[in-house]
């Protein structure tokens, strides 16, 4: 269960980042 949990943090943090990189990117698009 413990090993399940982190990887699921993982995920969403890996989630977060490829979210927050495209927002960047749209936001660049913008410029």
């Amino acid at each position: 269960m413990g090993t399940k949990s982190w990887a699921n943090v993982r995920a969403l943090r890996t989630v977060l980042v490829v979210f927050e990189t495209m927002s960047g990117l749209k936001v660049n698009f913008n410029k």
